[in-house]
């Protein structure tokens, strides 16, 4: 048996730490639907000051189901997960289907225009290039 001292408090301070660095990639609305028990995917950002690229896990949607959608550096990525056939019957269901919804604030304004959008083995790729000027109009983009 291990006879080290506990530090009970260090343990629950590095429990909230990580915590707060999953919560604050949500948004308001996104808390709201993990909440609700609603599937939300699981998206990665990553870049610099003038390039992301975002990865979001969209197992079984293909570019007609989703919607995305910028407004000035509010990217919106919606859309439904299908349940597969025979879940009515399911023994053990623990896979989240249904409608989605993901909303981020991104670190800058993309450039509309430079925005890239695939889809490969369930995983979104979306590559966003800062924007010079912003206009404020909302774009929608394709996933192709």
């Amino acid at each position: 048996m291990d006879h080290r001292k506990i530090n009970t408090a260090e343990i629950v301070d590095r429990i909230q730490t990580e915590i707060r660095k999953w919560i604050k990639g949500f948004s308001e609305t996104d808390l709201v639907a993990f909440a609700k028990g609603e599937w939300i995917p699981a998206i990665d950002l990553y870049g610099d000051r003038e390039r992301l690229v975002l990865l979001a896990d969209l197992p079984g949607i293909g570019p007609d189901a989703l919607s995305i959608t910028l407004r000035g550096d509010v990217l919106t990525i919606s859309g439904e997960k299908p349940a597969p056939p025979g879940m009515e019957r399911a023994a053990v269901s623990e896979r989240k289907c249904g409608p989605f919804r993901r909303t981020l604030t991104l670190p800058f304004r993309p450039d509309p225009a430079s925005v890239k959008a695939t889809i490969k083995d369930g995983v979104l790729i979306l590559n966003l290039e800062r924007l010079a000027a912003d206009s404020g109009e909302e774009i929608k983009i394709n996933v192709g």
